[in-house]
């Protein structure tokens, strides 16, 4: 099972928290999961549109009573391969 980082973005307002979490992203492995915490659940809709249009995936979410955690897996490295192919194409 991957490693969990953390990372308590309670407080942190935006966009200040999406450069946080995108920079927090960057700094794990791949495989590895980033658990999010945020106050605004707004905010949380807007780290997961972030990863929707990354490789990256959404792997929970959680309500709890004063905040949302959520759980981001990092994209493993990509298959030169298939970039090569894709290129290609």
């Amino acid at each position: 099972m991957a490693s969990t980082a953390q990372l308590n973005l309670i407080g942190v307002v935006s966009p200040f928290c999406l450069l946080a979490f995108k920079g927090a992203l960057v700094e794990i492995e791949p495989g590895q999961v980033l658990e999010v915490l945020v106050e605004d659940p707004e905010v949380a809709d807007d780290l997961a549109r972030l990863v929707d249009r990354s490789e990256d995936r959404l792997v929970g979410r959680l309500l709890g009573e004063n905040h949302v955690c959520i759980r981001v897996q990092r994209a493993g490295e990509k298959d030169a391969t298939v970039e090569q192919n894709r290129e290609e194409a």
